[in-house]
């Protein structure tokens, strides 16, 4: 499992699967970032997979 961890100021943590990413890694939101992320996935575990809502942090063929 590789990506980002995103803090949600909550008891679980938010993560970013690098799939769901640019390839182009200096698109990637930088530490202190500030963004929306739309819920991906939830489940027993204590994390909440995240999907950037903001285009530019979202690979460019995810609607293909």
């Amino acid at each position: 499992m590789t990506g980002i961890f995103v803090d949600l100021h909550l008891l679980v943590v938010g993560f970013v699967d690098v799939l769901l990413l640019p390839y182009d890694a200096d698109r990637w939101p930088t530490v202190g970032t500030v963004t929306d992320f739309e819920i991906w996935w939830m489940d027993e575990r204590p994390q909440i997979r995240l999907k950037p809502a903001d285009p530019t942090y979202l690979r460019s063929d995810f609607d293909d």
